[in-house]
């Protein structure tokens, strides 16, 4: 998927949506339609997640595989199961559970726009950033060290949005 990221270097730099990679290039503002001088370019694969779990869900229960949800109240209970294999999924939870006290959430809020099948590209800046998926096009975000509240700041989406919306507004056709 075409991947976009502002930035404000003259020479080629990764970050966080666009790793180095040998399509990496440096856009002039007349390379690209973003109201921004310069934008780096590539080319990117996303994993979507909830299609991907749900595939990998069916995958390992075709092949015999099971999914229990069980609560454990240290590490050796977890080593008196009779299963030969067990995924750790828990979170958050670790923290407890092994006792690791560096273990800090990160809150991540998001704003999810209905799926728009045209929209085909990725883009960051300092807007926040966007990518679309099959069930909605994700806007983002924050990034809230140690919040442990899982509730969404109704304030913090409607900046979200804001700051895309400005952003999409200067938006230009190009050639």
């Amino acid at each position: 998927m075409p991947t976009f990221e502002q930035t404000s270097r003259s020479v080629l730099e990764p970050g966080p949506l666009t790793p180095y990679s040998s399509n990496l290039r440096l856009l002039s503002q007349a390379e690209h339609p973003f109201p921004i001088e310069r934008m780096l370019a590539t080319e990117t694969m996303y994993v979507e997640t909830g299609r991907y779990l749900r595939q990998m869900m069916r995958d390992i229960q075709f092949a015999g595989g099971r999914f229990e949800m069980r609560d454990f109240p240290n590490p050796q209970a977890i080593l008196g199961l009779p299963e030969t294999l067990v995924f750790n999924c828990t979170g958050l939870g670790a923290r407890d559970l092994f006792g690791d006290q560096e273990l800090q959430p990160v809150r991540g809020q998001l704003a999810v726009l209905l799926p728009q099948p045209e929209v085909r590209y990725a883009a960051s800046g300092e807007w926040g950033y966007m990518f679309p998926r099959a069930d909605g096009i994700i806007l983002g975000g924050t990034f809230e060290r140690d919040v442990w509240d899982a509730t969404p700041d109704p304030a913090d989406i409607a900046r979200i949005v804001q700051s895309h919306k400005l952003m999409f507004e200067g938006f230009r056709c190009t050639a």
